[in-house]
């Protein structure tokens, strides 16, 4: 019998050969494409190998990655995705507080009780995820209007910066592919010895406008942990 629907996915049949910071990196890349991602836990004990969980914000975006990504080759295996049994204490932890994760390893905290803080987030998710939406999209304008004090215009190529050197032009794709009108993406070759985040990419639309949607929704995502990608505007010659 399948686990009911949950804002984590268990993941297995994953290469245990990939070191663990750059599976867990990868991972990250690979699920943020569908929404935003709290954790991804991956351990190497002789009873976790070659399985990991990624933690969602919220349900649609867990159904969204385990209908996009079950069987999609990851380092030469199909990974097997489903929902996880339990409530993450990473969801736990955004709906209640880091004390209530103290709480839970201190014993205080019952498994019911940590169900009921996993149904109660999942309530909240969507109108979390709509005001902070709302937020990066009116920094995005309001950093518009400051660009363009500076020169720099509207237009229908993105430029895009800091992203993780191990992304590929593969993963960064169906980011802006969700958006109307994309023309090309252009992943710029990025010298040996750069820092992590020194990768680079131009990604042109058929119009300005569209540009813009992309712009104001991709800013600030984040394709590894605490690490914010930059989309603003090609500088036109």
């Amino acid at each position: 019998m399948s686990n009911p629907p949950s804002v984590t996915l268990y993941i297995t049949n994953i290469n245990d050969k990939v070191k663990k910071e750059e599976l867990r990196r990868n991972l990250y890349a690979l699920f943020s494409v569908y929404g935003k991602v709290l954790d991804v836990v991956h351990t190497r004990s002789p009873k976790t190998r070659g399985t990991a969980f990624v933690v969602f914000r919220d349900l649609a975006s867990s159904t969204s990655a385990l209908r996009g990504l079950d069987g999609e080759g990851f380092f030469g295996k199909q990974l097997r995705i489903s929902y996880a049994k339990g409530v993450s204490h990473a969801t736990i932890a955004q709906a209640e507080g880091p004390e209530a994760v103290y709480a839970i390893k201190l014993g205080l905290r019952t498994a019911a009780e940590k169900k009921k803080a996993g149904q109660s987030k999942m309530t909240v998710s969507a109108a979390q995820k709509k005001a902070a939406d709302e937020a990066r999209g009116k920094r995005a304008r309001e950093e518009n209007g400051a660009e363009a004090e500076h020169g720099e215009t509207p237009n229908p190529i993105l430029f895009v910066e800091g992203l993780p050197v191990e992304v590929t032009a593969d993963m960064l794709l169906p980011l802006f592919q969700q958006y109307p009108g994309l023309s090309s993406l252009k992943l710029l070759p990025t010298p040996s010895g750069s820092a992590p985040n020194a990768g680079l990419a131009f990604v042109q639309y058929e119009t300005a406008g569209q540009a813009g949607t992309a712009r104001e929704a991709l800013n600030e995502f984040l394709l590894a942990p605490q690490t914010p990608m930059k989309v603003g505007w090609a500088k036109r010659a």
